[in-house]
Order: structure tokens, then sequence, then C-alpha cells
């Protein structure tokens, strides 16, 4: 009989499949957005500069802004459009792993260091606010307060 491809163990697949990133274009010229989910096994975090692992979190779902000539091309419109660009949670395992990048590079010498800088972990840590549903959550009410600035009535 032919051999079949060996297949990751059930647990560690198991938990492969619960973890999801959300990879999230947001147009905020038009009313359309894309999704792409990814399976994830642990969370690669940015240290440098940040003094926390909120600020950490904060920094990864913070995503980047595509406009002018960088701006993204929406195939619903069939035009350019500027749209929030960030890779968010989905799906939050019952464990999760991050992993710190504590080493940078200096372009100008292009050698390798260490970054030394404390980061503190607090002992609970809510993850609401890096997941899809928070993240929506939060721009929902950032919308409300910039209509309510405008006095306009988003209800």
């Amino acid at each position: 009989p032919p051999r079949s491809t060996p297949q990751p163990s059930s647990a560690a697949s198991d938990v492969y499949k619960r973890q999801v990133y959300a990879n999230q274009l947001i147009c905020k010229d038009c009313p359309h957005s894309s999704l792409r989910e990814e399976p994830f096994l642990a969370i690669n975090l940015q240290i440098k500069n940040k003094k926390s692992l909120q600020q950490c979190m904060e920094s990864f779902v913070e995503g980047e802004m595509l406009q002018g000539n960088n701006a993204y091309h929406c195939e619903k419109c069939e035009k350019k459009v500027t749209t929030l660009k960030r890779v968010c949670i989905k799906k939050l395992p019952k464990h999760l792993i991050f992993v710190l990048k504590r080493f940078d590079i200096d372009y100008d010498t292009m050698q390798k260091f260490k970054v030394n800088g404390f980061c503190e972990f607090p002992m609970k840590l809510n993850m609401e606010a890096f997941t899809m549903e928070g993240l929506a959550r939060r721009d929902k009410e950032k919308e409300k307060e910039k209509a309510m600035k405008e006095g306009r009535d988003l209800d």
C-alpha cells in the first residue's frame, strides 16, 4: 500500500486549529471590507520601545492605513480606496504563547543587537480588546464619539 504523509499529532493539530488570526482590510472610503483567516501557534510581539505586554499587544493590532499611492484597490468599487490593514485575533485559544522579539538590527552598522529594555507582564491580561469583536466595538465607539463632536447622530 502507498505510504501517506505523516500528520501532526491530533492534540497539536487541535490547538493549532483553535487559534485564528483575522487579517482585515477595512475600507474607509466605501462600505466594503475583506477578511482572511490564518491559524497561528504563537503571537510574535515587538518589544522595542514598549514598556508592557499590553503596549506590545496594542501595537500588534494597530495596523496601518493604506492611502495615496499605497491605497488598496477595492474589487467591488473597482477603484483605490483608503483602507485600514490590520491583524487581530479571531478565535482565542485556552492557552496562548507570546514570542518576544528581543533582537533587532542596526542598519548603520548592519549588526544585530539585543533589546534589553524592561517589559512588564501582568498576572492577568484581558485579551478581548485584541479580538476582532473587541476592535469592532472600539471602532464603533470611536465613530460615535466622532459623530457626536460633528453634531451627527449614528443611531
